[in-house]
């Protein structure tokens, strides 16, 4: 899918600025389908992953903050592979994105800790 995105942006670059507005409306929607595909994916697999520490009951929250740092950083990263006239269209899909991780942090793992 990365590769199809960045073809779409090599060809959107070649066109004409005063063009570029007609096309960019679908681009735009395309990639934010993309992009939250790939969030609800990467939040399936955050869970599952953070799953696995309930076999470690010495697991702590700060462990799992960790974790869930380390898999923010990896969407941040795949987010600056955007082209940078869709990032802003992204931006509200990204902060739900972090806020449903470090919510199911404190929900799921704080709340559990502190029983």
């Amino acid at each position: 899918m990365q590769k199809l995105l960045n073809q779409a942006y090599t060809q959107y670059e070649t066109i004409h600025q005063d063009f570029r507005c007609n096309v960019r409306d679908a681009l735009d929607n395309f990639q934010k389908l993309v992009f939250k595909q790939y969030l609800e994916e990467e939040f399936r697999a955050f869970k599952e992953d953070v799953s696995q520490f309930t076999i470690v009951k010495s697991t702590r929250i700060k462990e799992i903050r960790g974790y869930a740092q380390k898999h923010l950083n990896q969407v941040y990263a795949q987010y600056d592979t955007i082209h940078q006239d869709f990032r802003c269209n992204l931006n509200h899909l990204l902060n739900a994105f972090r806020y449903l991780v470090e919510n199911y942090v404190e929900v799921e793992w704080n709340s559990s800790s502190s029983r």
